[in-house]
């Protein structure tokens, strides 16, 4: 259960981080590219947690 603990940690460390960017960049043009990356990664976060969820 600990190590479930440390991971969800970082996953909302990330969370914040990813929160604190998308604030800084609301008065940006908006990219295809980077919506692509950040859906990507949205992906990829999903994945991960089920995977983790299941081991």
């Amino acid at each position: 259960m600990l190590h479930v603990s440390i991971y969800l940690e970082r996953i909302g460390d990330q969370c914040v981080t990813i929160v604190k960017l998308t604030k800084l960049a609301s008065d940006l043009q908006s990219k295809p590219e980077l919506i692509e990356g950040l859906a990507e990664m949205g992906e990829r976060s999903a994945e991960m947690s089920r995977v983790r969820a299941i081991s």
